[in-house]
């Protein structure tokens, strides 16, 4: 169980620093990684990092709806595969 909470925090500390990253590149008209990359990164159990970088002191695409949109979709289906692997474990006892 350790193991899995410190893949989760891995994933999601990895998803705000490309959200961070995103956001200093864009200040300095550099390359920008694309959206669909970071939408990825949300549905593969980064969507926490996701919705944490769309909040100050980053604040990086909270004023676009779509992507608001569908970042909140990423969390709603990392909370069910998430239930979903829990209810796996618990009912065969590991």
């Amino acid at each position: 169980m350790k193991l899995a909470l410190a893949i989760l925090l891995f994933l999601n500390l990895r998803t705000y620093y490309l959200m961070y990253a995103d956001k200093r590149n864009a200040k300095r008209g550099e390359w920008r990684t694309p959206e669909a990359r970071l939408h990825l990164n949300g549905f593969l159990l980064g969507s926490v990092g996701i919705i944490a970088a769309m909040l100050p002191p980053i604040s990086h695409k909270g004023r676009k709806a779509k992507f608001v949109v569908i970042a909140w979709l990423c969390l709603l289906s990392n909370i069910v595969f998430l239930y979903l692997v829990y209810d796996f474990w618990a009912a065969n006892g590991f």
